[in-house]
Parts: C-alpha cells; sequence; structure tokens
C-alpha cells in the first residue's frame, strides 16, 4: 500500500513521463493500492489551481477519477500533534494519515521535511522514500512485474 504526499500528485498532473506518473499508472492499473487523505487531495488541487495551467488541473481530476484510491480519514488533532515532535506542523497531517492507513509506503517529493534523520530513527511502521526510490528498489520485486507499466 502507497500513500502518495501532494507533491507526488502534482508532479503526476504535470508531467506523465516521470516516476511519480509511473507509480500513479502502475496504481491506476491495480499493480499498487493507492491511499490518500482528502487533505492531501485538497492541498494538490490548491497548489495546481495557483500556480498551473487548467489542462494540468485537469489531468490531476483524471488521476482522481481512474485511480482506485483508498481514502484514508484523518487522524485526530491529538494524533496528528503526536507527530510534531517529528515533523513540521503543515505536513503531521500527512505522516499521521498514512500511519493511520497502515500504508507500507509513504511517497513524497518533499526530502526537507520527510527525509529527516528524525524520521529515520523514529521506527515508523512504514518506509518514506521518492517515488524515483521506490521504482529502484521495490517495484521489480512485485510479483507481478512483467505486467507493470514500465519505465521510459
Amino acid at each position: 500500500m502507497l500513500f502518495f504526499d501532494a507533491s507526488v500528485l502534482v508532479a503526476g498532473a504535470i508531467s506523465s513521463s516521470g516516476g511519480s506518473a509511473l507509480v500513479l499508472e502502475a496504481c491506476r492499473v491495480g499493480g499498487f493500492t493507492a491511499l490518500v487523505s482528502q487533505a492531501v487531495l485538497l492541498e494538490t488541487e490548491r497548489n495546481l489551481l495557483e500556480d498551473f495551467p487548467q489542462e494540468v488541473l485537469e489531468r490531476f481530476h483524471t488521476l482522481v477519477i481512474e485511480v482506485p484510491w483508498v481514502l484514508v480519514p484523518l487522524p485526530s488533532s491529538q494524533r496528528i500533534r503526536s507527530y510534531y515532535q517529528l515533523i513540521n506542523e503543515e505536513d503531521a497531517h500527512v505522516l499521521g494519515a498514512a500511519i493511520a492507513g497502515g500504508s507500507h509506503f509513504l511517497l513524497t517529493l518533499d526530502r526537507r521535511h520527510f527525509m529527516t534523520s528524525a524520521l529515520k530513527a523514529a521506527n515508523l511502521p512504514l518506509i518514506i522514500l521518492t517515488p524515483g526510490d521506490f521504482i529502484r528498489k521495490y517495484y521489480p520485486l512485485h510479483e507481478e512485474y512483467p505486467s507493470l507499466p514500465q519505465a521510459r
């Protein structure tokens, strides 16, 4: 199960040829289970509305429709606050939802906030990495790897 941060959804909407798009396509065809929270979807849409042309927003909407998402409810405010010691307040909801959803991986392009020594030392029940790192380390291990979309 892969939990998607807004940064990956933005990248997947911008480009159909990058690592984010490849992992999203693999989820679309049923190779992996895609998890997201409503807060992440709203954050993604807000970012796209502010900074990108309409066609990018439309591609994001297509991803929302075509990928069989598992919508993870946000944990309680108290639970989210418990992650403030590990990550900045703005991203604590992402970490909290990924953990609450039982995700195996949290995919993000936000290295500054998610690839920290505090998070690495926290012994979390998931692995945080970029889509590119996920593709290199885990994608080929999938039992249906030959039938999944391949990197171009």
